[in-house]
């Protein structure tokens, strides 16, 4: 069964083609899992050692001819083409949902004996917690009836995909290409979190799914994840925005910060945070363009207001702080925004008693005196009244009692 997706052309007028120009006509098909078995049977070759003999291998690939001929010839009927006027190129793109491991459930299993737990979904690979192991589970390839029926496990399955396992011991051997099931899979009646079943199974649950729970925006709030204005900025506790460039490569990481707020609201532990928080995107959606892409057909989070390409957001959201992730995907652009905001400045509002209580807790006086001579400085930022450069002002403290001037050095002055 072959079902159109969408269609559209182009003209190719590659130098390469030696002046020659070629209208391209392309065709996006959706293929059933046997019509899929069927195209994948037309491609897989063997290798010649396989055969003893030249003319065993050339009747091979003669075979391997003809059903790739006669697959493109369905598909062609089904697409109304004439292939006398031109040549058609059938290739594959597959993209499977993904689970989120950290919060979504996933049914409770028996494997070889063991217990894991089994999702029709596919499980990401840099979601798997350290020591534990992820596999497709797959129908057969060379029987339809039973293309649905669990036959083996594999590290990765194109073909014929059930569902993935997650187990915290191994169950095939590192050099094995798959392990035949041989009716040695059970499903059990109870979903569970990955936390509940590391309870009910005596394991540690892993460190790695424990940080921070990524999820996709919700529809209402796309207009939350653009520049809002400064009044906006002030009702949303707002302390500013990460803007992250992923290079002419695409796989680098060049980010710069952008103040939204008060000075008071960048304490060291919301910067300790962002720093955890950027770091665990970073093994995701910010790993790179082609990983963002990954990620938005597997967790979705479409946002409107996007210029030149659809935009996607999510949150992630701790205990004070909550951060909202736009991704731009476009190359050559600035790929994602990640807007930071202080939830208890939304409940205190900035009023004048408000900025009080968070410069009480974030003792500004104290950090611009670290970020001008590093924490490890021998002086205490209570012994400095004012430090000037030239005729410029660049620091003023609370007045303290000071015992005198101190060493004037590199052109700066302390009094």
């Amino acid at each position: 069964m072959l079902q159109l997706i969408s269609t559209g052309e182009y003209i190719d007028d590659n130098p390469g083609h030696g002046g020659d120009t070629y209208a391209v006509r392309v065709y996006v098909l959706r293929l059933n899992p046997f019509t899929l078995n069927e195209w994948w049977k037309s491609q897989i070759l063997n290798h010649r050692n396989t055969y003893g003999t030249e003319e065993e291998w050339e009747a091979y690939k003669a075979g391997k001819e003809k059903l790739q001929t006669a697959f493109k010839e369905k598909v062609a009927d089904f697409l109304k083409v004439d292939l006398s006027l031109g040549s058609l190129c059938v290739t594959q793109e597959v993209k499977f949902m993904s689970i989120n491991i950290k919060t979504d459930r996933m049914r409770a299993a028996i494997l070889f004996h063991k217990s894991v737990l089994f999702t029709p979904e596919r499980i990401p690979d840099n979601d798997v917690p350290d020591g534990w192991h992820r596999y497709d589970l797959r129908g057969s390839i060379h029987n339809a009836r039973n293309a649905g029926k669990p036959t083996a496990i594999s590290d990765h399955a194109y073909v014929n995909r059930i569902g993935s396992i997650l187990s915290p011991i191994p169950l095939m051997r590192e050099w094995t290409v798959l392990r035949r099931v041989n009716g040695q899979f059970l499903l059990l009646g109870s979903a569970l979190t990955l936390r509940e079943y590391c309870r009910d199974n005596g394991l540690d649950f892993p460190a790695k799914n424990q940080n921070f729970h990524i999820r996709p925006a919700p529809p209402e709030e796309a207009g939350l994840f653009y520049a809002l204005s400064t009044e906006e900025d002030a009702e949303q506790g707002a302390i500013g925005h990460v803007r992250i460039d992923f290079g002419r490569s695409g796989s680098e990481f060049h980010p710069s910060w952008w103040p939204r707020g008060p000075e008071e609201l960048n304490t060291p532990a919301f910067k300790q945070e962002l720093g955890e928080v950027v770091d665990e995107l970073r093994l995701s959606v910010l790993k790179g363009l082609g990983s963002m892409h990954s990620y938005y057909s597997g967790h979705g989070g479409k946002i409107e207001g996007g210029v030149c390409c659809q935009n996607y957001g999510y949150v992630v959201e701790t205990e004070r702080y909550l951060y909202r992730l736009r991704c731009n995907p476009t190359p050559g652009d600035y790929q994602a925004y990640l807007s930071c905001f202080d939830k208890q400045a939304q409940t205190l509002g900035l009023t004048e008693k408000g900025r009080q209580v968070l410069k009480d807790a974030a003792d500004p006086g104290r950090r611009e005196f670290e970020r001008l001579f590093g924490r490890n400085a021998d002086y205490s930022p209570e012994d400095v009244v004012r430090i000037t450069y030239g005729r410029n002002m660049i620091y003023e403290a609370a007045p303290v009692q000071a015992e005198g001037p101190a060493q004037n050095t590199g052109g700066m002055r302390f009094e």
